[in-house]
């Protein structure tokens, strides 16, 4: 029975670490996102160039990639698949080569050179449980199809500006715990970034979301 209770104390003291393990790597994330965003930010008005950050959801990992800018964003899905019918309707009338350098016009992006970290892989259990942009219109959970992955792509422009942009992180099996996690939002325009702790619903961060974030561990 000694051995037993010696084993339960054991356990619960793994338990324990292992969560406060998991605990602190979602932190790091957190603080890693937001601090990648800043840096963008200013990298975006130094260079004049536009830069997207690609979350492939199903695979937890998010790209850095470095286009001009020409970049074109919208403010709601139906904005973009009105101008993607357009864009279509042109190239019908247009000959390969000119649909080759109209593809040679468009603003191309590329990952960062090799001094540069351009893959960033979330560590442990931390999966994204929804990432929010204008552009889609609501919430954009990992995908249950293999042949339709699900990536949401973010933007920041060379004049500043940045996407609303809201990023859930949250442990496996936990993405509707709204206590647990952390929750990433860049504020339209100015690009300014909060992190705080809980998943916070979009809608929120438009008007009420808190001035400072937690301090993170």
């Amino acid at each position: 029975m000694v051995t037993i209770a010696i084993l339960v104390v054991v356990a619960g003291i793994m338990m324990f670490s292992v969560s406060r393990l998991f605990g602190l790597q979602q932190a790091r994330s957190a603080r890693q996102l937001g601090v990648t965003y800043e840096l963008l930010h200013d990298q975006a008005i130094l260079n004049n160039a536009t830069f997207r950050i690609a979350f492939h959801l199903d695979e937890g990992r998010y790209t850095i990639e470095v286009g001009d800018g020409k970049t074109l964003i919208f403010t709601d899905p139906d904005a973009r698949e009105a101008y993607e019918d357009e864009l279509e309707d042109q190239l019908r009338m247009f000959t390969d080569e000119e649909k080759e350098e109209h593809e040679k016009g468009q603003g191309k992006f590329s990952t960062l050179s090799s001094a540069f970290d351009s893959e960033i892989k979330l560590p442990g259990d931390t999966v994204f449980a929804r990432v929010y942009t204008p552009q889609y219109g609501g919430w954009v959970e990992p995908s249950e199809d293999p042949d339709e992955p699900a990536v949401v792509y973010s933007y920041i422009f060379p004049n500043g500006f940045s996407e609303h942009v809201v990023i859930q992180l949250a442990s496996e099996g936990a993405e509707d715990e709204e206590d647990e996690g952390y929750t990433i939002h860049v504020e339209p325009l100015s690009g300014r970034v909060h992190t705080v702790s809980g998943l916070v619903h979009w809608r929120e961060t438009v008007n009420d979301f808190p001035d400072d974030g937690p301090e993170l561990p």
